[in-house]
């Protein structure tokens, strides 16, 4: 008689030996390198010494600007510069101002929001309209927001 899911998948798990920290005695694990790695077990928790990524940066294309300056409908802003992976702008922004942004480029100093370039329109060399509002935040990956440092 056929199995069912259910019941095929619990005699698999019943051919499974469970591995907990307790069946692991110290002369069972040993230090080997990351690139050795493949297909073995981690024997405790792995803990980052630094936060990835280090700065926070873009996850769109569009315009970094201080959420603050928004206002409820379409917001005309200066553009004072343009950031890229690699290539930050470190100038403070000034208020009343956006930085042309792309992904993975750091935030500016003083940026808060990032608008996606679908909801702007450049008006000119100087200046870029932000055609919807956005949430405080928006489209700004943290330190730390992929792995946290953990002492």
């Amino acid at each position: 008689m056929p199995l069912t899911i259910d019941e095929a998948l619990g005699k698999l798990r019943g051919l499974i030996p469970a591995l907990g920290s307790d069946d692991l005695a110290a002369s069972d694990t040993e230090t080997i390198p990351v690139a050795d790695a493949l297909n073995r077990i981690v024997s405790c928790d792995v803990h980052s010494p630094i936060a990835v990524p280090a700065f926070a940066n873009s996850a769109m294309d569009g315009y970094a600007l201080r959420h603050s300056d928004l206002s409820a409908g379409p917001t005309q802003l200066n553009v004072q510069g343009e950031s890229l992976a690699g290539h930050p702008y470190t100038t403070p922004l000034a208020p009343g101002s956006a930085v042309r942004i792309f992904t993975g480029a750091a935030l500016p100093p003083g940026a808060d929001t990032v608008v996606m370039q679908e909801n702007t329109d450049r008006t000119s060399a100087q200046s870029v309209l932000i055609n919807s509002s956005a949430k405080f935040g928006a489209y700004v990956r943290g330190i730390g927001h992929d792995v946290p440092k953990e002492a």
